[in-house]
């Protein structure tokens, strides 16, 4: 069996022997996983998917309340309480500029939208 699980839920399974690390889908090995190859490292290609996780606000949100939450959320992601609970889940967490959020949204649209076309997937 294969599965494609996130670091989050794997970990303690990997960690418990239960389940065994072929590859991870991630550009570059994991700190989490250093022993762990990359899916490119196996010979299968270039690959680089991950979970990731975002704060949005809605649409014309005054640009000052985005730059609060933006520095409230990096100031969180650098406490070592909120280090160290990620690092224990397996979420390597980095805080970025809500410009750089945008162009990563993008790209991941870009590369989701080509994925589904050249599988040929229709909504139904």
């Amino acid at each position: 069996q294969i599965s494609f699980p996130a670091t989050t839920s794997a970990l303690p399974l990997i960690q418990a022997g239960k389940l065994r690390p072929l590859a991870v889908t991630t550009a570059r090995r994991t700190s989490f996983l250093p022993s762990v190859p990359t899916v490119e490292e196996t010979g299968l290609g270039k690959f680089d998917r991950s979970s990731w996780y975002g704060l949005m606000a809605p649409a014309g949100t005054p640009k000052a309340v985005i730059a609060r939450l933006n520095d409230a959320v990096k100031k969180a992601l650098n406490t070592p309480e909120v280090k160290r609970s990620f690092q224990e889940q397996g979420i390597d967490a980095a805080g970025n500029s809500p410009e750089q959020f945008a162009s990563f949204i993008r790209s991941e649209l870009e590369v989701n939208a080509a994925i589904v076309k050249s599988a040929r997937i229709k909504a139904e």
